[in-house]
């Protein structure tokens, strides 16, 4: 099983609320920065580089091309172009998930496998093409906070 940090620590609707299971649960004190037990009953993972994304969306890419069975023509450079852009938004350093990056990328491969003429540093310019943006962090506003400015 798995799940988010905020799922299992908020103490009000999380694992964490039932104080049993928070108890047997949380880390020890010998556990800190750099030392996690890996066979504890919780393991946090550390979030994914943009180097260790790369990676991850150039496997996506040779799993598309053979699925779709076509020719893979992304470089490395389109790769990490895709990456510098995806962590290039404001506040994604913090906020971003590989969810959105994958699904961003996938919808990019989508769109280069429909349209052959289409280019990847084209497609990637354009400003028709627009990044998934992330749940948390929202500029909608309501009717409550309409005239509230910082």
């Amino acid at each position: 099983m798995c799940g988010t940090p905020q799922a299992v620590e908020d103490k009000r609707r999380g694992v964490f609320s039932y104080e049993a299971l928070r108890s047997r649960l949380a880390s020890g004190r010998f556990s800190g920065d750099g030392r996690h037990d890996m066979a504890a009953p919780l393991i946090y993972l550390e979030p994914l580089s943009a180097e260790e994304m790369t990676v991850l969306v150039g496997k996506l890419a040779q799993m598309h091309a053979s699925l779709f069975q076509y020719e893979q023509t992304l470089t490395d450079e389109d790769l990490a172009k895709f990456i510098q852009i995806e962590y290039g938004r404001i506040g994604a350093d913090h906020t971003i998930t590989p969810r959105e990056v994958i699904r961003d990328f996938i919808e990019l491969l989508d769109i280069l496998q429909q349209h052959p003429n289409m280019s990847v540093s084209g497609l990637l310019g354009s400003q028709e093409f627009t990044y998934a943006q992330s749940d948390v962090v929202s500029n909608k506003t309501t009717e409550e906070f309409a005239e509230f400015t910082i």
